[in-house]
């Protein structure tokens, strides 16, 4: 190749990997950050629902005293299931760009029923005042299932997927469009398909290392870890959620980079036999 050839070679190289990065990485943040599927897997895999009925359980108990009943009388009230139902209900009310809400009253209702069986079966007698007590620690609790059934930051996420849907399928089209052009423009320079498929394989290998490189680094360093938040349930996804998403770019660039290696191996190997041959 002449030098004018490589140097055009490699810029053309160097668009179709820096714009096939580009395509696989608003692709995979798509995908993943901006999923609710993907979110909703997670929840289940770091098992978010069983702590937050946990969490619940112990907030009831502890309050159970104020109310003169005991910590025990919420031993199995809670339902891991009723739980993650009412959350997933919020989760995806919020994806539909609507208000979520959580139904306070419906719980405020099985709660009052629930201890009116408990002050029945205990023979326990209220007055005017107890009764009020009564009503009043019950809408805290509601209040307090409120606030663990409600996932953290949702708003921002929507407001993430929102925005990512408007801006997408400009970005994506303009990635596929200048990638083909790059190609297009490569294949134009009429050097040896070898050559051609040698800018190719390089363009791949570096592609997979701009889209690997990073997020490795971010997981050799811990930095996911290093986030704090609380409760400790919602800091267990969080990190789980990130470091998913950055576990699959790493493994779409190492497929690149493996797609790049073996193009170029076979290009050298094939020059390698034909000089062979001609000597």
């Amino acid at each position: 190749m002449k030098r004018r050839e490589k140097l055009l070679g490699g810029m053309f190289s160097f668009f179709i990997a820096f714009f096939l990065f580009l395509l696989l990485f608003v692709c995979i943040s798509k995908a993943t950050l901006l999923n609710k599927g993907y979110l909703l897997s997670t929840l289940d895999k770091t098992e978010y629902y069983t702590a937050v009925t946990k969490e619940l359980t112990e907030d009831f108990k502890k309050s159970a005293g104020a109310a003169g009943f005991q910590p025990s009388i919420y031993d199995g009230f809670l339902k891991e299931a009723d739980v993650k139902k009412e959350a997933v209900a919020f989760i995806d009310t919020s994806f539909t760009g609507k208000t979520a809400v959580v139904d306070q009253k419906s719980f405020m209702d099985k709660l009052d029923t629930y201890l009116q069986k408990i002050i029945q079966k205990e023979k326990l007698k209220l007055d005017e005042d107890g009764k009020l007590r009564l009503q009043n620690y019950v809408k805290v609790n509601a209040k307090g299932y409120k606030q663990y059934v409600q996932f953290p930051f949702i708003q921002y996420i929507v407001m993430g997927v929102q925005m990512m849907d408007r801006i997408l399928p400009f970005a994506i089209g303009a990635c596929v469009l200048l990638l083909l052009l790059s190609v297009i423009f490569l294949i134009r320079m009429k050097l040896k398909k070898e050559d051609t498929l040698l800018f190719l394989g390089s363009a791949a290998g570096g592609a997979g290392w701009m889209l690997a490189l990073l997020p490795a680094g971010i997981l050799l360093g811990g930095f996911t870890h290093r986030i704090r938040l609380e409760p400790e349930y919602f800091y267990n996804f969080f990190v789980a959620f990130l470091d998913g998403y950055l576990w699959l770019l790493i493994l779409f660039g190492i497929a690149l980079i493996l797609v790049g290696i073996i193009l170029i191996l076979f290009i050298f190997k094939k020059r390698n036999t034909a000089n062979a041959a001609g000597e």
